[in-house]
């Protein structure tokens, strides 16, 4: 059977174990829903939040996805993979006489905006194909540094060899990058062995439902938030009858004084409902759709 009418946002719990298209394709076996799509990738070997759009609402993932996000990372010192997590081959061993102090001392130079070398085994397209598919077949693939920023480097623990370390970054950074370009700074190497994401955006995993849990329920949409939950922060304007009609037809609405140029905004119709992702043309005093939910508008909903 399958589910019309349903628009909105899971967030969900990922265990270790099953990829991010994996848990994807569990929901639509669960909701009947085709339309699904998540806002991050998280590695197999990853846990925690990874938010979820059904519906209308995965017009919204390329939002979601650029969302500022926290990690807790397990790395362990004094050994390299060929992966720089636990999913790859070990290449390499040394010894770790490292301290506490000799670890925090290096954090700081991770901050910031700084320019990252993506590990051979990414999902980064090179020449039309994956860098994992071309590293597995073995071809020279050459990694190409990207500018990422990180907010901060917390050292939560440090057992030897492993460290606790939490990770608030923006999109694009690769944690085992990070544990990697550690490692090779200390001097003894370091490859990522668990990672969970605890924040993602305006989700956390205090909220993120397993999906045991979802499955066991006696309704899913139970869980179910809704399209703008992830959207709260951003500036907000309510439309008047004629302004809704406007944005459903994708015109332009007169606002002067909106805000700064360049700013999305999540703008709500005369009947109160979300509808559109409008951005502000101050230059112009306007406000521009780029996205128009027409279910918002019209009571009409698709899959």
């Amino acid at each position: 059977m399958t589910e019309t009418g349903v628009n909105g946002l899971l967030n969900i719990n990922k265990p270790v174990g099953p990829t991010s298209f994996q848990i994807i394709e569990r929901l639509r076996r669960l909701t009947g829903i085709r339309k699904i799509g998540h806002t991050g990738t998280l590695d197999p070997l990853a846990s925690g939040v990874l938010p979820v759009c059904l519906g209308q609402a995965v017009r919204l993932s390329e939002y979601l996805s650029s969302e500022d996000k926290v990690y807790r990372a397990e790395i362990t010192f004094g050994a390299r993979t060929t992966t720089d997590d636990a999913e790859g081959e070990i290449v390499s061993r040394q010894d770790v006489t490292l301290g506490r102090e000799e670890i925090e001392a290096v954090l700081p130079e991770y901050t910031g905006d700084i320019e990252q070398v993506p590990p051979l085994y990414a999902a980064i397209k090179v020449g039309g194909k994956h860098m994992y598919d071309l590293a597995r077949q073995g071809m020279p693939v050459e990694a190409v540094p990207r500018s990422i920023h990180i907010e901060r480097l917390d050292l939560l623990d440090w057992t030897s060899p492993r460290a606790l370390i939490e990770v608030a970054c923006g999109k694009g950074t690769y944690i085992r990058a990070l544990a990697r370009d550690l490692g090779e700074r200390l001097g003894c190497g370091a490859y990522l062995t668990a990672l969970s994401r605890t924040r993602c955006g305006s989700f956390d995993i205090e909220t993120a439902i397993a999906f045991d849990t979802l499955n066991a329920a006696p309704d899913w949409r139970l869980f179910l938030l809704p399209p703008d939950a992830g959207l709260q922060e951003w500036p907000a304007v309510h439309l008047d009858a004629a302004n809704t009609e406007r944005c459903a037809h994708g015109h332009a609405i007169h606002a002067p004084g909106a805000g700064a140029n360049g700013t999305l905004v999540r703008a709500y119709a005369a009947n109160g409902q979300f509808c559109a992702v409008l951005r502000i043309a101050a230059e112009h005093d306007e406000l521009r759709p780029e996205k128009v939910f027409l279910s918002a508008l019209d009571g009409d909903a698709d899959e």
